[in-house]
């Protein structure tokens, strides 16, 4: 895969979070503009947009049309366990961002979006 683009209801907020979960997960910061920002990890990069004001009114919603969810590999299970506990260190509810391991894959890490674009 070359890349993925998302459009966000919250640039800020994405951010914030992306800015400090990619790295840790190998992605450098990659372009950063007005209206978005990319973060590339060897060849593949992911883009944050933030959505037109006139579309926001739409919301997301992860069973609708478009992206479930983003899983990105980690290192290892450690990793992943780390990151939970730093998800709780800021606040992040668990409830509402589920990072955990997938059975097929223990260093596969599951985000749900709704969370993670505001």
């Amino acid at each position: 895969m070359h890349h993925i683009e998302i459009y966000v209801g919250n640039l800020a907020q994405s951010q914030r979070f992306y800015s400090w979960l990619l790295p840790q997960l190998g992605f450098i910061l990659y372009q950063a503009w007005t209206r978005g920002s990319s973060y590339r990890k060897d060849s593949f990069y992911i883009v944050f947009v933030q959505t037109d004001d006139s579309k926001l009114q739409y919301g997301f919603n992860r069973t609708h049309v478009g992206i479930n969810h983003l899983a990105f590999t980690a290192s290892d299970a450690q990793q992943v366990d780390e990151i939970r506990e730093q998800l709780r260190a800021r606040h992040i509810p668990l409830y509402m961002m589920t990072a955990f391991l997938l059975p097929e894959d223990p260093t596969i890490m599951r985000c749900l979006m709704k969370i993670l674009t505001g």
